[in-house]
């Protein structure tokens, strides 16, 4: 994310010498470490490199910082990016527009908003290491050199409760919470629901998001699921690749596999008891060719529990995935969606003097 220091002179010298210091220490001690991407004007570099007793640590990498405002400077106000505004001497955080938020230095030293991103997964468990190579795949794929985060785990269901601390933390951070959808017409899943208005009630800087697929394993094709699974029965794979053939370029977010339940599978009685809309099951009638769901059967297995686990652990899969990460497939129903963070969790290169 960027940290972006927009006081004026004045403003500085209003403060104590002490203060100054400390501000600017911590922020670049925050670039360095590539928490963030922080963008000080010259003249404000400057005024701190002749009036303040800095370390020669600091100083050096203040130069670095003075010397990138060309270049980065007019990222701040970007509607691509997302942008903390340092630009008053007390003053609560505030939302400026969608993408930028502003506050004041008494605020911003007093929290932890020059600490790393959070991203808070349901169960970091087993899905940040797949996840974590997900964003690398995609931060590559865009020429995106750095990014950082730290993975918190949210525990499910008290996912909201995690949402509450790190807010109370003042700390940046972006929640993903799988949607559990059946069909693209089903409700958000409740660990999202309820994440969401925690957050809402809350003044924060980050986003609570679905995952695009029902689940995180909705992100690995279905070529590469079943090759994990070679004891997958035939039949079933063969209908499941039909029933996607069938679909011929699916709308972005109206793909079957994105809502097929990769552990437990699906079936018509499951269909019947959660698809409560018009719309739903009408869903499920043409994506899986049938005439009336109250009346035709459906039911494909799915692949069981531990599909992550094999995933992680199967080198040619892993080497899949980066090839399926440069597909259209993916450019037409993930890359929107990494827009949604990847700006909150965009680092700089760690200095090291």
């Amino acid at each position: 994310m960027i940290i972006s220091l927009e006081l004026s002179i004045a403003q500085l010298g209003d403060l104590s010498t002490k203060r100054s210091e400390e501000l600017f220490s911590e922020i670049l001690r925050s670039s360095r470490r590539g928490h963030h991407i922080v963008i000080v004007p010259r003249e404000l570099a400057r005024w701190a490199a002749q009036n303040l007793a800095l370390s020669g640590q600091d100083r050096a990498h203040l130069e670095k910082v003075r010397e990138e405002f060309t270049q980065l400077g007019g990222l701040r106000d970007a509607p691509t990016s997302r942008t903390l505004k340092i630009d008053a001497l007390q003053q609560k955080l505030a939302s400026v527009t969608d993408h930028v938020w502003s506050i004041g230095v008494e605020e911003v030293l007093a929290s932890r908003f020059l600490e790393k991103t959070v991203l808070l997964l349901e169960n970091a468990t087993n899905d940040g290491e797949l996840l974590g190579e997900l964003i690398s795949h995609e931060a590559r794929r865009r020429g995106i050199r750095d990014i950082a985060f730290q993975v918190t785990n949210g525990g499910g269901g008290t996912t909201y409760q995690e949402v509450e601390r790190i807010t109370d933390l003042n700390q940046i951070f972006v929640c993903i919470c799988d949607h559990d959808k059946l069909t693209p017409f089903s409700p958000n899943s409740e660990t999202f629901r309820k994440a969401k208005s925690t957050a809402d009630r809350k003044n924060f800087v980050g986003t609570i998001i679905t995952t695009p697929g029902r689940e995180i394993e909705n992100f690995l094709p279905m070529e590469i699921v079943c090759s994990l699974y070679p004891e997958y029965p035939v039949a079933q794979k063969q209908k499941l690749e039909g029933l996607i053939l069938a679909q011929n370029d699916p709308n972005t977010g109206d793909c079957l596999w994105l809502y097929f339940d990769v552990k437990e599978g699906v079936s018509s009685c499951r269909y019947r008891q959660r698809c409560a809309s018009e719309k739903a099951r009408h869903w499920v009638e043409e994506k899986y060719q049938i005439d009336d769901l109250n009346e035709d059967e459906v039911r494909i297995d799915g692949f069981g529990q531990n599909v992550v686990e094999r995933f992680l652990a199967n080198g040619a899969g892993r080497s899949a995935l980066h090839k399926f990460s440069r597909s259209e497939y993916w450019l037409r129903h993930f890359v929107s969606w990494f827009d949604n963070f990847l700006p909150f969790i965009q680092g700089r290169s760690n200095s090291r003097v």
